[in-house]
């Protein structure tokens, strides 16, 4: 006999990446009836389609969170967001901390990046433009993601070509292209688009997976110098770097209840 609403397990999962869908729909598949799967994102794009509930928009940080927690009598969170989202990571630390909540982070493995080859490792974006301004770049590929665009501003002699999900409004960057699309993209298509443009030199985070993949083979091809914003530091406490160790950690976490 299924459980009733207030007798099942709660789980949030802090979501907005492929690893956090593919988690949601993994967990409703393997927990069924016996646990409530509820996925929250940003609310910065459509609302995907996903299994079990879906909340939209942010908590109010640490504190706005941990009072959802509390309220929404969540057992267990999964924090599976972009490995560059700091904020939310540690808000999530803290507020399962003082809510006495199970936390887990799924955090895919970064690129094995080897020395010796075009890269050049940076901290932080600003670190990638004052290193763009010592290399004398003048025709650069940025994929990033939107969040720091502003930064490249005064850099106004050289040539961007920006990859975006969907183009914005507002674009920070006089001198530049924007090419639109959702990966993955092939190693040929990613050597074709640096070709074309006559990329010298790339910016991108160490986000991992394979979803993006095919840029980071093809700078290897091309022996293009490449900028890699390194991840900052993750957190402390529970880690796992697949869909299935999470589901395991999920039963550790909530198998009595489930009994």
């Amino acid at each position: 006999m299924p459980k009733s609403t207030s007798e099942r397990s709660r789980v949030l999962i802090l979501g907005g990446t492929r690893d956090a869908a593919t988690l949601a729909y993994a967990a409703v598949a393997k927990f069924d009836d016996s646990v409530e799967i509820i996925s929250s994102l940003a609310g910065r794009t459509a609302t995907p389609e996903l299994p079990g509930l879906v909340r939209s928009g942010g908590f109010g940080g640490a504190d706005g969170l941990q009072k959802f927690l509390q309220q929404e009598k969540i057992n267990a969170l999964i924090d599976a967001t972009h490995p560059f989202a700091a904020k939310i990571s540690k808000s999530a630390a803290t507020a399962c901390d003082n809510a006495n909540v199970a936390r887990l982070s799924l955090i895919r493995p970064p690129w094995p990046l080897e020395t010796g080859g075009p890269w050049i490792d940076v901290s932080s974006m600003e670190e990638a433009v004052e290193t763009l301004e010592n290399l004398k770049a003048e025709r650069v590929f940025v994929s990033t993601g939107v969040t720091d665009l502003q930064a490249f501003a005064r850099l106004s002699d050289v040539f961007f070509l920006v990859r975006l999900i969907n183009k914005l409004p507002n674009f920070p960057l006089a001198n530049s292209t924007i090419v639109t699309g959702k990966p993955p993209f092939s190693m040929d298509e990613e050597i074709t688009l640096m070709q074309d443009h006559r990329i010298d030199t790339m910016v991108t985070k160490n986000s991992g997976g394979d979803l993006n993949q095919g840029k980071i083979e093809a700078v290897t091809a091309l022996n293009l110098r490449t900028i890699v914003i390194r991840r900052p530091v993750h957190p402390q406490g529970d880690q796992a770097e697949t869909v299935e160790q999470s589901l395991e950690w999920l039963m550790t976490q909530l198998s009595p209840a489930l009994a």
